[in-house]
């Protein structure tokens, strides 16, 4: 977790250093074990939205307030997520549960943004 991949994406692509897709490469992120296992991961990811803010914000908008990166605008991200994810469940079948499910993400991944610092410490990620 804390996006690691994505930070040195973004340094790559500011150093002008080309990624090129691989066909033969495959990357596995295993599911979630059990309902302990999607919560952990779900604060992580919260947690790790508000980490990675300030570095995305540095490559695609540098000029931006140092305000914009924080745990309110990373909850606004979250909260823009669910909307576009409510939008796509609407669209797309079984309605009851693809709802539930972008609640249930939206909800665990927002206390782990608004959380961060206490979610590390709790599920000793340092």
């Amino acid at each position: 977790f804390h996006g690691q991949c994505q930070v040195l994406g973004l340094e790559l692509l500011a150093a002008a250093i080309a990624i090129h897709h691989a066909r033969d490469a495959h990357v596995i992120h295993a599911w979630p074990a059990g309902p302990r296992a999607w919560l952990e991961s779900r604060l992580l990811r919260g947690a790790d939205t508000a980490t990675l803010l300030p570095f995305v914000l540095a490559h695609y908008a540098p000029r931006a307030p140092r305000f914009a990166a924080g745990r309110l605008p990373a909850l606004a991200i979250l909260a823009a997520r669910a909307v576009t994810g409510t939008a796509h469940a609407l669209r797309r079948g079984p309605r009851l549960r693809s709802l539930a499910l972008v609640a249930g993400v939206t909800v665990a991944d927002a206390i782990g943004c608004a959380a961060g610092p206490a979610v590390y410490r709790a599920l000793g990620v340092a």
